[in-house]
């Protein structure tokens, strides 16, 4: 056992709370970064004893998804999605997911404001890419009346402005990555630049945390339609993971995730090399 694994994977005396859905998002997002360490690099932890980790962190989702608020499903499936699929090595029984997606989509269709529409809209657009075929039509139809209203807002203005800036920029990814060529038709790519330069920020330290957050994911949605450099894309997103890992009110777990990236970048780029160097960068 490496150093690395004996510090943040579970153990009996350290486990993430499963019942907060902070600790399950930030502790699957660091186990995704601990596994794109490379398998060869003497740090990295040892990819049986990973697995295993990653089962049975899958298995708790599971178990306690009955009991995640409407809210916070949206986020535990995700979660249980990636878990599952990176432990077992295949995709989750449908299902049983998409039970949870029901029960997800009718408490924001009743009226739960902490549902956002860009979380239907991720969700639903999801399941389209995965089983186009095997959509639920209600859920479609509220996808395709949140993306009409999108593109009306778009065509007179750069950014969403009656949300909150998290909002905006959740909203703003999960289109620049679309063909949008139905609604611009002759002017797609100029649009897309016309958001990313009105949403830009020079000074990461201005957002707040959650707004950084989604704006990690805005930064990311930019290559290859806005950005094609995709050597400056992962600087830039790069950047944004180190300020996130400063950030004192981030889950513990996510902001040791933004340090377990930015260190996998490290690694690729031989700038850390040793146990020793590797370990120095978590404490």
């Amino acid at each position: 056992m490496t150093l690395l694994s004996q510090k943040y994977l579970p153990s009996d005396s350290s486990t993430p709370d499963i019942a907060d859905i902070g600790d399950v998002a930030g502790y699957t997002h660091l186990l995704l970064m601990l596994s794109r360490i490379p398998a060869d690099n003497p740090a990295a932890p040892d990819p049986r004893e990973l697995a295993m980790a990653i089962r049975r962190w899958s298995d708790s989702i599971r178990s306690h998804m009955p009991h995640y608020a409407p809210e916070h499903l949206g986020r535990a499936i995700e979660c249980y999605d990636i878990s599952h699929r990176l432990g077992y090595n295949e995709r989750p029984d449908k299902r049983y997911i998409d039970q949870y997606r029901r029960r997800y989509f009718d408490s924001w269709a009743r009226g739960n404001d902490r549902i956002n529409e860009s979380d239907i809209y991720a969700m639903v657009s999801r399941k389209a890419a995965a089983t186009p075929d095997d959509i639920d039509s209600r859920q479609f139809s509220a996808f395709y009346d949140i993306r009409e209203r999108w593109m009306k807002q778009l065509r007179y203005n750069t950014v969403f402005a009656e949300t909150t800036p998290v909002e905006n920029y959740h909203r703003l990814s999960l289109v620049m990555q679309e063909n949008l060529r139905p609604w611009f038709r002759f002017d797609q790519r100029s649009r897309k630049r016309q958001w990313a330069e009105s949403n830009t920020v020079a000074d990461l330290r201005s957002l707040d945390t959650p707004t950084l957050l989604s704006y990690k994911g805005f930064n990311l949605s930019l290559w290859p339609s806005v950005n094609p450099d995709a050597e400056r894309n992962r600087a830039s997103d790069t950047a944004i993971a180190r300020e996130l890992a400063t950030r004192p009110d981030l889950n513990r777990y996510e902001r040791l995730s933004f340090t377990a990236y930015t260190l996998s970048d490290s690694i690729n780029d031989k700038k850390l090399t040793t146990q020793g160097d590797i370990i120095s960068q978590f404490t």
